[in-house]
């Protein structure tokens, strides 16, 4: 029979074995007295010192009844300790020994994020000859305060109504038969023909093979292929791996293969995941499905903002299940927007809530942590943003897209013809009273390019099965900035900065010599600032268009003829009328072109270099990676506010590329209301685009929805 000892036992084995704990720690004292200046008093189990000096306080506890408590004698042992012994944090260790963790680690984890010393819990177990057997490190699992999903999440089809409400209880059933209450059911319907679009992506692959096959192998897949038309997307919150074990032991063959499968070195997060996915997956009962699949955040976001499946429900357990947990903030969550899958952040923060911003800190670094060349400026400026909350007001937004596979990326961007939705970046905008600072970070060329077969086969192994299988859970790979590196790509940081209030470019401008020595002027973005005052205060035509330095290097084809066609010729075409032109609100108007760039045109409409919208038409665009549909909706709203939308004649609307789907006429059309009745029309070549059209500002254009041509020049902008 095995021998249970008391706590006062575990805790003298402990303090004779320290060794075991850490090699080169020393005892100092144990049940060591310890008042503090309030007039409590408590005593430290064990009071010992590390072999770097650091002065370690050790609690000891052995069940799940007393577990609880030691996170209140923690903090009143670090306040004595703090006062007593006149120590910084810096110089503090705090231990948790326990042989018991199912209901410790939650409150660990919590005090482990929310303590500004260093706190270990180790989990122990102790021989019948008073010696410890095991020292196992605990890790807190809590990233993201009382709720954390595991990254790991289910997908499973259905054909018929019938089988999905049937999965759902079973969904539910399977959850709560093995102890787990916090979970989330997403229930997905597919949009209108989604088979038929995806039968048309499986004969993709098969081009290069003969007809005969081609065809055989499309009349096989039509079919033969499924109809799925509902999905339920489950999640659950990460458990101690005392819980998984617990529930692999009700199936003895499992249990046996996944401990052989495990060893003592296995990784802490992939290996808690791993035993996630074969307890919840694997051991009876599972729920049925027509067909079954890996889920992950970028999946989940490709069904919803994509292929625009309907979230037609989300069904919740325990602690998803309250009235402050809104169904975005789930869907942001499952789709790794606080971080939780490491590769991407989104938040907004002030300078009233400094809580906020340790907690923002903390997500930050997790979702960073495999990529120091950001994290550690990215945190030092949330540092510096902690220690100004008293000081300063302000207010902010935070974005990190952290994909961590530089060969996956490339190939995105290479396959979609798009930089911006695919390529790592951040930024951080702090708007202070009086100025507005911008951090932000790409991927830069660094030069030095290693020979690219010998890249991949150095870390993905000449049969390539490496590179595949990194993909199955999103494409996360913790050494890629290595990876990169040798690609001859790093992560640059970069900082700019707006002062209000102050000179700007404006004021040095000489407009009045501008206007005597005219100049072709041509830009987009950024720019839109300067070609639009230049043409309010001189009268000259500015454009919006392909930056000069681009027109011959890395340009279109299409964006080099225009600026030929528009420049040398005097073009009144903007191009292609049949494609490219869509109308969102009928009607016709004229009227002089002016706007740009959103955000740029947004900070034009008041002040001493402010526009006149009257009588203009208005065209629009933005950039989609680093405005949020939201962003767009203010600054529109903005612009209502001020009348812009009650002087123009009409409006174009460009290019906005959002991972969400949503698109910048929707915004536009929700923040309008139906109050106005000018013509709007939507193409897709001009803005943050490959496919630049140039539109000449202060050129009088006519808008006309039911020509063909539903824009058009009317008057030269080049004269002869």
């Amino acid at each position: 029979m095995t021998r249970k000892y008391t706590e006062s036992e575990i805790r003298d084995i402990i303090a004779d074995n320290l060794q075991c704990i850490e090699p080169g720690m020393v005892l100092i004292d144990t049940e060591h007295y310890l008042p503090n200046y309030k007039g409590t008093k408590g005593f430290a189990d064990i009071l010992a010192k590390d072999c770097k000096d650091h002065l370690t306080v050790i609690e000891v506890k052995k069940s799940n009844s007393t577990a609880r408590e030691a996170i209140h004698e923690v903090f009143k042992y670090l306040e004595g300790v703090k006062i007593n012994k006149g120590l910084r944090d810096d110089e503090i260790r705090l231990l948790i020994l326990s042989t018991e963790w199912d209901e410790l680690l939650i409150p660990f984890s919590s005090l482990c994020q929310n303590s500004t010393v260093n706190i270990e819990g180790y989990r122990i177990q102790v021989s019948e000859n008073r010696t410890l057997s095991s020292v196992k490190r605990v890790q807190p699992i809590m990233h993201n305060h009382e709720r954390l999903f595991c990254e790991h999440h289910m997908l499973r089809a259905y054909t018929t109504e019938q089988k999905l409400q049937q999965a759902i209880q079973e969904h539910i059933t399977s959850f709560e038969t093995k102890g787990i209450y916090d979970y989330v059911l997403v229930i997905l319907k597919a949009p209108k023909n989604h088979r038929e679009k995806e039968l048309a992506d499986m004969e993709m692959p098969y081009v290069g093979y003969s007809q005969e096959d081609r065809a055989y192998m499309s009349t096989h897949n039509h079919e033969h292929y499924p109809d799925y038309k509902f999905i339920i997307y489950s999640a659950s919150q990460l458990q101690s791996e005392d819980i998984y074990w617990d529930i692999l032991k009700k199936d003895a063959d499992i249990y046996s293969n996944v401990s052989d499968f495990f060893t003592e070195d296995s990784d802490e997060e992939d290996y808690l995941s791993d035993l996630h996915d074969y307890a919840i997956n694997s051991v009876a009962p599972v729920p049925s499905c027509d067909t079954e699949d890996i889920g992950y955040a970028a999946k989940l976001q490709n069904y919803i903002y994509n292929q625009n499946w309907t979230v037609e429900k989300i069904i919740r357990g325990k602690i998803f299940n309250n009235e402050f947990l809104s169904d975005e903030t789930i869907l942001d969550e499952l789709c790794g927007a606080r971080g939780g899958t490491r590769q991407k952040y989104l938040l907004e923060f002030d300078s009233e809530n400094i809580t906020a911003l340790k907690k923002m800190k903390r997500e930050v670094s997790y979702c960073l942590q495999d990529n120091n060349q950001w994290k550690v400026p990215v945190t030092t400026i949330i540092d510096t943003l902690i220690d100004e909350c008293d000081k300063k007001s302000f207010k902010g937004k935070i974005y990190i897209y952290n994909p961590m596979h530089t060969l996956y990326t490339l190939y995105l961007i290479a396959a979609h013809n798009n930089i911006m939705n695919w390529a790592p970046c951040f930024f951080i905008v702090v708007e202070y009273p009086d100025q507005t600072d911008v951090y932000f970070g790409e991927m830069k060329h660094t030069g030095n390019i290693q020979d690219f077969d010998s890249v991949i086969e150095k870390y993905f192994g000449k049969t390539l099965w490496d590179l595949a299988f990194s993909l199955t859970w999103g494409g996360y790979l913790p050494n890629d900035v290595q990876i990169a590196k040798d690609l001859g790509l790093g992560y640059g940081v970069y900082k700019t900065s707006n002062t209000y209030g102050k000179s700007t470019y404006y004021e040095y401008l000489d407009y009045e010599l501008i206007r005597q020595n005219p100049k072709i002027i041509c830009g987009y973005s950024d720019i839109t600032s300067l070609t639009n005052i230049i043409t309010e205060k001189t009268g000259l035509v500015t454009f919006s268009g392909t930056n000069f330095k681009t027109i011959a290097t890395d340009e279109t084809d299409f964006s080099y003829k225009q600026a030929l066609s528009r420049f040398v010729d005097g073009s009144l075409e903007f191009g292609p009328e049949n494609e490219e032109y869509v109308t969102i609100q009928e009607g016709k108007a004229e009227g002089e072109l002016i706007g740009g760039n959103l955000f740029l045109t947004r900070g034009m409409i008041a002040g001493k270099y402010s526009l006149d919208f009257t009588d203009k038409i208005l065209f629009l665009e933005e950039l989609g990676p680093a405005t949020e549909p939201e962003e767009c909706n203010n600054f529109l709203y903005y612009m209502k506010q001020n009348g812009v939308f009650d002087k123009i004649k009409g409006l174009w609307i460009g290019n906005y590329e959002h991972e969400s789907g949503i698109s910048l006429e929707k915004i536009i059309m929700d923040v309008l209301d139906g109050k106005y009745k000018f013509p709007i029309i939507k193409s897709n070549n001009f803005g943050h685009i490959e496919r630049k059209t140039v539109i000449p500002i202060g050129t009088k254009a006519e808008i006309n929805t039911n020509e063909n041509i539903k824009i058009k020049l009317i008057e030269k902008c080049i004269k002869d």
